[in-house]
This record gives structure tokens, C-alpha cells and sequence, in this order.
């Protein structure tokens, strides 16, 4: 709903979507396996806001999807937690901070504490009127670059790892008493294709 005050402010300003949206709002829609309706429902709604300047990718390739990343000068993300699913990471958020794409994002579940100074954080109230702001100042879009880079180097797995080891061992203090136990995790994970039961190590 902010797309028509952004092309306000920002006549030139293009918004591509990419990705099976009719899929997404099929699926959240109750409509799933109606790609069809709900593709004529996303595009209706859409017109109604004003269609000016956006454009349906569709599903890219790997490479494509970069690329198309590489050219972007913003990754708007307004989350609307009740409405849509629970967001633990945001894994599109990590892919275009780490190519240096500045993102303008509401938080909600997770979003907070993994992204809180890596992006820029707004409002739905204020959300057109933010993204104007960053792409309007090139100043506002390198700090974001940069701390989002740093962001995504910090947020590695093996550096969350090591957070974790160190919060377990300052947790510990010393505490002879407590010892390590193994836990098996009932839950899966698919990595290549193949799938494998999960383990990790916890204290008590």
C-alpha cells in the first residue's frame, strides 16, 4: 500500500517482484494449487494501488536472482507479523545485506534482535516516507551497506556457534558440577538433497 505515495515522491522508481507470488498468496490465502486466481488477485490488487513501475519477474535463476540483487538500490521488507508467517531469520533480508543492498524493514518476531542496526527500521505508518529517505541520501544507503555487510559477516553460523560456546562456558563460570550432556534433537534437516537426523550438545 505505500507503492503509490513512493511513486509520488520517487516518479522514476521501479519495484520488481520476484518469485512464485501467486504461489505465496495462494498458499496464505487458502487458496493453494489456484496459482491462476490467486496471480489475477495479486495483480488486481496491485492495479487498484497503481501498477505504474511494477513488474512481475517471476521465478530466476540462481544467477539471475543475483544479479538482479546486485542492481537493486533498496530491499523493502514491511512485515506484518499477524498477517504472514513466523520470520526466525529472513534469509532474503542476510542475501541483500551481504551483497551491500541497503533494506527498509518493519520488525516482528525475530527480525529485531537478528537485523537491529543493519537496517533501516520503520513503521507501517512511515514506511513510503522511509524508503524515499534512503534512496534519496546516498549517505543513509552506504551506512546501510556497510553495517549490513558487517552484519552478515558477524551472523555466520560458525560465529554463532562460537557466541553460543562462550555464553555456555561464561554461564558455567567455572562450576565444576555442571557437566556437558548430548541431547539428540528430534528434528530433520535437509542438506544436498540428503536427510539427516540433527544433534547437539547443551549443558545442565
Amino acid at each position: 500500500e505505500a507503492w503509490p505515495e513512493i511513486r509520488r515522491q520517487r516518479p522514476g522508481a521501479t519495484l520488481h517482484v520476484v518469485g512464485d507470488v501467486a504461489g505465496w498468496f495462494a498458499h496464505y490465502e487458502g487458496v493453494k494449487n489456484k496459482q491462476g486466481v490467486a496471480a489475477a488477485r495479486v495483480k488486481a490488487a496491485i492495479a487498484r494501488l497503481g501498477n505504474t513501475g511494477v513488474k512481475f519477474l517471476g521465478r530466476l535463476t540462481r544467477q539471475d536472482m543475483l544479479r538482479e540483487l546486485a542492481s537493486a538500490m533498496l530491499f523493502p521488507f514491511p512485515f506484518d507479523a499477524p498477517a504472514g508467517p513466523c520470520e526466525t531469520y529472513s534469509l532474503a533480508t542476510a542475501e541483500c545485506l551481504a551483497i551491500g543492498v541497503p533494506v527498509v524493514m518493519t520488525f516482528g518476531d525475530a527480525l529485531e534482535e537478528l537485523w537491529s542496526g543493519a537496517v533501516y527500521e520503520s513503521s507501517f505508518g512511515t514506511f513510503a516516507d522511509d524508503v524515499v529517505r534512503v534512496l534519496s541520501s546516498e549517505t543513509i544507503a552506504r551506512q546501510l551497506s556497510e553495517a549490513g555487510r558487517f552484519r552478515v559477516v558477524a551472523s555466520t553460523f560458525a560465529n554463532k556457534a562460537r557466541s553460543l560456546d562462550l555464553a555456555i562456558r561464561e554461564n558455567l563460570n567455572g562450576d565444576r558440577t555442571k557437566r556437558a550432556i548430548r541431547v539428540e534433537v528430534p528434528a530433520r534437516s535437509r542438506v544436498l538433497g540428503v536427510e539427516r537426523q540433527a544433534t547437539a550438545e547443551w549443558v545442565r
